[in-house]
């Protein structure tokens, strides 16, 4: 059966810069964006503020746990880069504001996001030219745009050399379609 595209609390993420495909990762206590494969520092987990299973929806104000160290991504002040803490309930600066671009209003797989810090400011890639992400913009441009993918619905889809192996199951004859004759 297929997995469902909505994330939900809970559910394991990455958070990629849509425009350069660099992937958000924990590094210790710090946080950067690198590389581009998806690897098991990239993971966060995306806990709802109601601590909740239900659907995030545009706008909902999320926590987001680092996997593999159990610390959570925090933007405490825009002159400082983000990093990884423990997890403070009192602290503003674990608390995210998750927005979407356009409708619907739930959050999917591959959706188009922003977070916002708890001062207004969405989280930039490459805003000093380093690895380090700050939040010191309140426009939502180019460099604070991201996609959120859904950890799960990755492990189960086929992969894209998979897919061409099963179209060219189908395409007998070469031509790049499937034509009647060859169902």
């Amino acid at each position: 059966t297929a997995v469902a595209p909505q994330i939900k609390g809970g559910d394991h993420v990455y958070l990629i810069f849509t425009y350069s495909e660099v992937a958000i990762e924990g590094d210790g206590e710090a946080v950067k964006a690198e590389g581009t494969e998806l690897k098991g520092s990239c993971v966060f987990r995306a806990w709802r503020k109601d601590e909740t299973n239900a659907v995030f929806n545009d706008g909902d104000d999320v926590f987001f746990e680092h996997v593999d160290t159990g610390l959570y991504l925090e933007g405490a002040t825009d002159n400082k880069p983000l990093c990884l803490a423990a997890k403070d309930e009192n602290s503003p600066g674990q608390l995210f504001g998750f927005f979407k671009q356009g409708r619907p209003m739930e959050l999917k797989h591959r959706d188009t996001v922003y977070l916002q810090t708890w001062l207004h400011n969405y989280v930039e890639y490459r805003y000093f030219e380093d690895s380090s992400l700050y939040a010191k913009r309140w426009q939502r441009r180019q460099p604070q745009t991201m996609t959120v993918l859904k950890k799960e619905v990755l492990d189960t889809s086929t992969t894209e050399v998979a897919r061409r192996f099963q179209f060219q199951a189908f395409d007998l004859d070469g031509n790049g379609c499937v034509s009647k004759n060859e169902i």
